[in-house]
Formats: structure tokens, C-alpha cells, sequence
């Protein structure tokens, strides 16, 4: 009971020293809620007010900037500042309708379209080596359709022309007339196969524009002669002054046309780019041919190229018999050409037609490169 009693009188001064301490935080609290009762009203509803009281009370607010009075009036503008013109009582040309979405893409595509194929031949203009457009493939087997078929056709209208009109007696003359019109035109046909064997183009390449000449070394040269050196400083200034014609500052195309004969050398012409035209197209358009399905199919043959090469090598036994093959793959497309000019497109240059091989070979960009720098119809 001691013990007891003992801690009666010690507790008696802890619990009157708790009470006074909380009933000092309780009036802190109500006396801050007091100061800060307007901002609760203001920041969140009187429904939320219990719930969020305690949030807002931990989060410090920043004092209000004072509003202006009513009463105050906005001070009147000096008459020497400039008016500004009220929005009602703006000019017509600032106060314009905007453009619809479908008329500005179109102005903006015209204007990415417009200036597009005259910056790309600047950039091939101000290179300093020229730009490989168009390499062609191996045409062996295009000239062997075309001789082997020619000559054949010819030496046979040669050797037997002679006996198949000439007929023996007795036999009606319209027989000889006949065979001698059939000939004729056998060996027209024999003629034309040999006539597909010139104009088949090698390359296509785009020339930079040319170096101007130089009329200050000219000067320099004329300048210790007197009255002469004075007068041809004279005649090399005004030529140096004088405008540069309009071809002299574009670039030029290149083609490398095949002969005849493969052995002799090939004939170059050079043209200016609006002297040079297409037929048609040689590339499919876009909607035919997207881009995505055409960078497939190229990397699709690149593979099948590789897949052959390691196959070859893996299988070296086999491979003359493949190649053999393969080579009379290739003598079937180039008779069939030969006869047909499937896989051949045509090129206008000088008035002149040319023929260029779209189906192998090189083409920078699939011929977009050239169709974009030369035009495309006929002229």
C-alpha cells in the first residue's frame, strides 16, 4: 500500500504538467486556424475543409498581392505616345481569315516541290567530280542474239536467194515472184537485227559545270606591252565583265554509247541538260512499286546473290554445270531481247534516240536521279 501510495503522489504532478501541455497545443492550434481560416475557405471546399485542414496548415502560404481599387482609374495616355489601335478598329489586312488546313499543305508542298529540282542540280552543278547516274550490265549475249540471228539470216537470204527465184522451166513464174518477196524480207529482217547492235548506252554520267576562264593571267601577261598591253587588259576586263552564258554555270550529261562492234571504242556525247529528254518513265511509280516493297526486293536479291556465291563454294563439284545453266538463262534473255527490246527504255539526246538497259545495270536511286534532272515525254 506504501508503494501504492507512493505512486499516486509522483504521478499527480506528471499528469498536471501533461494536461497544461496540451491544452497549450490546443490553443496554439485553434489560435493558428484562426489566422489561417480564410486561405482554407479559398483553397479547397467547406465539404473537404476537415479532411484537408491538417495539409494545408503544414504548407506554407504565400501572402496575396493587393488587388487594385474600383475607384482607381488607368492613367490617361500622353499625347506625344503613340495610340494603340483598338482590336474593332483594326485594318483589314491585319485582321485576315486563316488559311483552311487543306490550302496551306498544298502551298506548302508546291513551295517544297518548286524549288526541288533546281537546288539538286545547283548540288550537282558545284560538285568537283562527276556523278555516276547509270552504269549498264554486260551485253554479251544482247550482241550475240543480234549477230548470231543477223548473219545467220542474211548469209541464208544469200545462198539460197539466187535458186529459190530462178526456178526451173515449168514452173509458174509467180512461184519465183513468191520466194523473192519472202526473201526480201527475210533479209530486211536480218538487217534489222543487226541494226539493234549500235546505240546501246554504257553510262550516264552529270558533268560539273565548267571552269571559267581565267583573263587576269591574260592581263598579267599583257600588262609590260605598251599601248597593245594596255589595250588587250582592256579586252580582257570587258570579256571578264561580261555575263557568263546561262549553260556555262549548269551541269551537263555524259553518255557513253556502245558501238557496233564491242572491240571499238565507244562514242561520248555531252549534251546540256534541257537538250536531253525520256520517252517515258524508267522508274514504276510509287503507288506501284512503294518504297519500303522496293528496298525489300533489292535486299531480298542481294541475299540470293550470297546464297548462291556460299553455295558454290560449298558445292565446287557441281558448279560448272550450274553455271552452264545459268548461262543459258542468260543467252534466252538476251536472244529474247535481241528480237523483242524487252527491257530496253529510250533516251532523247540532240534529237537523236538511244537505248538504255532498265531491267540490271546501276541506277542511282532506281533512274529517280535522272528523271528528276532531265525531262520526262516526249518533246
Amino acid at each position: 500500500m506504501a508503494s501504492v501510495a507512493r505512486a499516486a503522489t509522483l504521478l499527480a504532478p506528471c499528469r498536471a504538467a501533461a494536461g497544461t501541455r496540451t491544452s497549450r497545443i490546443i490553443q496554439e492550434l485553434r489560435l493558428l486556424a484562426r489566422q489561417r481560416r480564410p486561405t482554407l475557405h479559398a483553397l479547397c471546399p467547406p465539404s473537404r475543409l476537415f479532411t484537408s485542414s491538417a495539409r494545408v496548415l503544414r504548407s506554407p502560404v504565400a501572402p496575396k498581392s493587393k488587388k487594385p481599387s474600383v475607384s482607381q482609374q488607368p492613367p490617361s495616355p500622353s499625347p506625344s505616345a503613340p495610340s494603340r489601335a483598338s482590336p474593332s478598329s483594326s485594318s483589314p489586312s491585319s485582321s485576315t481569315l486563316p488559311r483552311s488546313p487543306s490550302s496551306a499543305s498544298s502551298a506548302a508542298a508546291a513551295a517544297a516541290v518548286a524549288p526541288s529540282r533546281y537546288a539538286f542540280i545547283k548540288s550537282l552543278a558545284t560538285k568537283q567530280t562527276p556523278t555516276l547516274l547509270y552504269e549498264a550490265p554486260s551485253h554479251f549475249w544482247f550482241y550475240f542474239g543480234c549477230w548470231s540471228s543477223g548473219l545467220s539470216i542474211v548469209a541464208w537470204t544469200a545462198l539460197t536467194g539466187p535458186s529459190a527465184v530462178h526456178q526451173p522451166e515449168g514452173v509458174p513464174q509467180w512461184v519465183g515472184v513468191t520466194f523473192g518477196a519472202s526473201y526480201v524480207l527475210l533479209g530486211a529482217m536480218g538487217f534489222y537485227l543487226l541494226s539493234k547492235t549500235p546505240n546501246i548506252v554504257s553510262s550516264i554520267r552529270v558533268l560539273p559545270a565548267a571552269a571559267s576562264g581565267t583573263p587576269a593571267a591574260a592581263v598579267g601577261r599583257s600588262s609590260s606591252s605598251g599601248v597593245a598591253g594596255r589595250a588587250a587588259a582592256a579586252a580582257a576586263s570587258a570579256s571578264a565583265s561580261a555575263p557568263m552564258p546561262a549553260g556555262a554555270s549548269s551541269p551537263q550529261i555524259e553518255i557513253t554509247v556502245k558501238r557496233m562492234v564491242p572491240l571499238l571504242a565507244p562514242k561520248v556525247v555531252t549534251a546540256s541538260l534541257d537538250r536531253v529528254s525520256l520517252k517515258s518513265r524508267f522508274s514504276l511509280p510509287d503507288e506501284y512499286v512503294p518504297e519500303l516493297r522496293r528496298r525489300h526486293e533489292d535486299e531480298m536479291a542481294r541475299r540470293e546473290r550470297e546464297r548462291l556465291w556460299r553455295f558454290d563454294k560449298e558445292h565446287l563439284l557441281t558448279m560448272p554445270f550450274r553455271r552452264t545453266g545459268r548461262a543459258f538463262g542468260s543467252l534466252f534473255r538476251g536472244v529474247r531481247a535481241a528480237w523483242t527490246d524487252m527491257g530496253f527504255g529510250v533516251i532523247t539526246v540532240d534529237g537523236k534516240d538511244y537505248k538504255v538497259d532498265v531491267t540490271q545495270g546501276f541506277a542511282h536511286d532506281g533512274f529517280r536521279t535522272l528523271e528528276r534532272i532531265v525531262a520526262v515525254g516526249p518533246k
